[in-house]
């Protein structure tokens, strides 16, 4: 692929080979990827989606099979932008002599991690440093990645974030049956499912859970918080606006996500998120949502953060400016042909600064 016209930009978009794009069911780095390649594509760039898939092994291991084949995947040719998603993809790319734009969407900038992890953070931190230019998904981590480029310049970095198909995830028709709380994403100890059974028990709210049991211990130290929890499991890509727009609002107590796209669909759908701080920049306490300080022992975040939907339960009107407000938060900063305009108006930048 080559350079087009003037102001015509030729765009690889690099994917990590885990999960296909679009993703079948849920994935929210193949649901960026396969957004912004039709986004860009509607702007008038070539757009191509590379991502090599292995097809076997832990999604860690694919990562690194489909990384190895990418030089000889690109051999030939030319792309104006190669944007990644992967730590272990800009390695690849590196050895053979390529660029790269990222996106970094690492869990691990705002947490304490530990053993293997500190691995993954190493390599997220050198990603950033060798990078052509970065895109931040949220304020919170734009000086972190300034600081790891030292000197060069600081507009190489930029904040743009997730974007939502705000036309699939929307509010039901009114006059519909909206019951209850939700969570989205894997089960995993870092999605802290276990606060969120705690909380809507004690605020007598029916809850669910959507997404791949990727720890059982996960689900049931949540199950043992609340044993009415329910786990629906994955659902496909076609069902998960439905199932969101069902809930009454959205609980995402995560102790490690500052970018969740998981919360941006749920507030196109119209739902209140009641969630840790690491969300500052995509909610906005007392507006659309209320955040819980993520450092706060266990049982305080139980009790705030059942004390918020105990308010958004038993406060219609509360609960329907919040609506409101989450949907227009949704559709005025992150609807997906004003979040890809963004990144297109990056690249060219990063282009023009090669001259």
């Amino acid at each position: 692929m080559t350079s087009g016209p003037s102001g015509q930009l030729s765009v690889g978009l690099v994917g990590t080979g885990a999960i296909e794009i679009p993703p079948p069911a849920y994935g929210a780095v193949e649901e960026y990827i396969a957004n912004l390649a039709r986004e860009l594509s509607a702007l008038g760039h070539e757009v191509a989606v590379i991502n090599p898939r292995p097809g076997f092994g832990p999604s860690r291991w694919q990562e690194v099979a489909s990384a190895a084949s990418l030089p000889a995947k690109l051999r030939g040719e030319r792309f104006d932008v190669l944007h990644v998603h992967s730590p272990i993809t800009t390695e690849a790319l590196l050895l053979s002599g390529r660029g790269y734009v990222l996106t970094s969407h690492s869990r691990y900038w705002r947490s304490e991690v530990r053993g293997r992890d500190r691995l993954w953070l190493a390599r997220d931190r050198l990603a950033v440093r060798r990078a052509e230019a970065v895109v931040a998904l949220t304020p919170q981590v734009l000086p972190t990645f300034r600081s790891l480029r030292g000197g060069r310049d600081p507009e190489s970095v930029r904040v743009v974030p997730f974007g939502v198909d705000v036309d699939r995830f929307r509010p039901p028709p009114d006059g519909s049956d909206r019951a209850g709380a939700i969570g989205l994403g894997v089960v995993a100890v870092h999605k802290r499912f276990d606060i969120l059974a705690a909380a809507t028990r004690r605020a007598g709210l029916a809850a669910r859970v959507i997404g791949r049991i990727a720890d059982p211990a996960a689900r049931e130290a949540a199950r043992r918080q609340n044993p009415e929890l329910t786990f629906v499991g994955e659902v496909s890509r076609e069902a998960l606006p439905i199932e969101l727009a069902r809930a009454r609002v959205f609980v995402h107590p995560s102790d490690m996500e500052l970018a969740s796209v998981a919360t941006v669909q749920a507030m196109a759908c119209g739902l209140p998120v009641v969630g840790s701080d690491l969300l500052e920049g995509i909610v906005t306490p007392g507006v659309d949502g209320f955040l819980v300080p993520h450092a706060a022992p266990f049982e305080e975040r139980v009790q705030r953060t059942a004390d918020h939907l105990r308010r958004l339960s038993e406060e219609p009107e509360l609960w329907r400016d919040m609506s409101m407000a989450a949907r227009a938060a949704a559709v005025e900063e992150h609807a997906w042909p004003a979040i890809a305009r963004r990144v297109a108006e990056f690249y060219a930048r990063v282009v023009s600064a090669r001259a």
